[in-house]
């Protein structure tokens, strides 16, 4: 494996992100508050590090979607095995992801909460991926953007392997 993002860039780039989030929702007052949703397991590490950078007035929550189990790719069924414990209707939402790829799991978690009744939802991403979309899952907010490659730490896995990592490594795939 090789070092892709240091510890050093990634915080940076976590700083920059929540600096564009913060001017987004600037005009959000005390009376109404973002529902911040984490999507477990891979973006624990970085919603951690970017709520505590956000200033305006929030609400965290996870859920969980599953497309990938412990393989290398998705499997295009995008799963909700953990839903949202807050009520959505009316609210705006910011999902924080860990990486976008094929798209599935960011369009389904926006359907979902859609069809919850959010009035807004918003992406904040890790790391958007440079590769063709399965879905058309925009990505309002990024922190990194990578090639295509397997990535793992920071909250990113291979396996359940490498999420508490402190740099972005990339995992060498074996020759054939």
């Amino acid at each position: 494996m090789k070092i892709y993002f240091s510890a050093a860039q990634i915080a940076d780039a976590v700083a920059r992100t929540a600096r564009e989030i913060n001017a987004y929702y600037a005009e959000v007052g005390p009376e109404e508050r973002v529902t911040v949703v984490a999507s477990l397991k891979g973006a624990a590490i970085f919603f951690a590090d970017l709520v505590r950078k956000l200033n305006f007035p929030l609400e965290i929550d996870f859920v969980r979607a599953a497309s990938y189990g412990n393989a290398r790719e998705s499997s295009g069924d995008v799963r909700l095995t953990k839903d949202v414990e807050t009520p959505l209707k009316g609210k705006r939402v910011l999902i924080v992801e860990d990486l976008v790829d094929s798209g599935r799991t960011l369009a389904a978690l926006r359907r979902h909460f859609i069809a919850l009744g959010a009035s807004e939802v918003k992406s904040a991403v890790l790391v958007k991926k440079l590769a063709p979309r399965a879905e058309d899952a925009s990505v309002d907010f990024y922190a990194l953007e990578a090639e295509n490659l397997y990535l793992v730490g920071y909250g990113l896995d291979d396996a359940e392997n490498g999420r508490q990592l402190p740099d972005i490594w990339v995992v060498e795939e074996p020759a054939e």
